[in-house]
């Protein structure tokens, strides 16, 4: 059985440092989680993140920070260790000084057979991992916790997550078509063609899509160009020409990108890449 390799970064000068472990699940879980992340941090003050719409459902697994979640309308909420629903705009999402735990990037097939409710349900929402899965999920938080070393805690999220999905219902077999159309053409595709292929009515597609996905299929398709573009900023490299990163993405144009940055992040894409934190994570603070 193949054993995946993590990869480490860091920045060790604290209290302003940080470590980023990531690794990917066992090959038979990638069409349901798409990455795993250990995190380490400290700051001066209190840390501010823009977080992004993305082709994913976050599980974020808390080894005692708290954070304060803020929409794009100002609605705030404290969360500890959530799963954050698919997103059509940006939040804020503000730590102490000192942070630590573990992200799950679930794709939206494997976090509605994971959580088993509606994604419709947490559209634009946050919800505890509690209010889902009861008590047991202080105890698998306290095992991650104790693990002795992240690759420790990445095996055990393997073996959690599989028997979880074992048990699961499968997503009906035309929605998970029309997902993996969509995510294959990276949102450049029609979505009537996607329908009519199903032999099915536009609303019926969207209905069914909404519920376990999350999104719209036409909302959906923006995000995953969305995502693609965000993924091009975040590797941190200069950006010499926004418009070959538009066309790259299936935008009609530049201005096109533009108008889905300022939806989907609030801001240019260029105001969006002088925010990116060396540790690929992108800057909310305002001073």
């Amino acid at each position: 059985m193949e054993t995946p390799f993590a990869t480490v970064s860091r920045h060790e000068l604290w209290p302003n440092g940080w470590e980023r472990v990531t690794r990917l699940p066992r090959p038979r879980l990638r069409a349901f989680v798409g990455e795993y992340e250990g995190y380490s941090q400290g700051t001066y003050s209190n840390l501010k993140m823009l977080e992004v719409p993305f082709a994913g459902v976050p599980l974020i697994i808390s080894f005692g920070t708290e954070y304060n979640i803020v929409d794009s309308t100002g609605v705030s909420e404290r969360r500890q260790t959530f799963v954050a629903g698919m997103q059509d705009s940006w939040v804020v999402v503000e730590s102490g000084r000192e942070s630590r735990g573990m992200q799950v990037n679930f794709t939206p097939i494997g976090a509605r057979m994971f959580l088993g409710i509606s994604m419709a349900s947490i559209t634009n929402r946050t919800i505890e991992l509690e209010d889902v899965s009861g008590h047991s999920a202080r105890y698998v938080v306290e095992q991650l916790q104790s693990a002795a070393d992240w690759d420790a805690r990445f095996d055990l999220l393997d073996r959690l997550i599989a028997a979880r999905l074992d048990a699961a219902t499968e997503t009906p077999a035309p929605v998970l078509w029309a997902w993996n159309k969509l995510k294959a053409s990276r949102g450049n595709i029609s979505i009537g063609s996607i329908a009519s292929e199903l032999g099915y009515s536009h609303k019926h597609l969207i209905s069914r899509f909404r519920d376990e996905i999350g999104l719209p299929p036409k909302t959906m398709a923006r995000v995953l160009r969305f995502d693609r573009a965000v993924k091009i900023v975040r590797k941190g490299e200069s950006v010499k020409n926004w418009l070959d990163v538009a066309n790259d993405c299936g935008y009609f144009d530049q201005a096109h990108m533009i108008r889905d940055f300022h939806e989907f992040a609030g801001m240019t894409p260029a105001e969006f890449l002088a925010r990116r934190f060396p540790s690929g994570g992108f800057d909310a603070s305002t001073g």
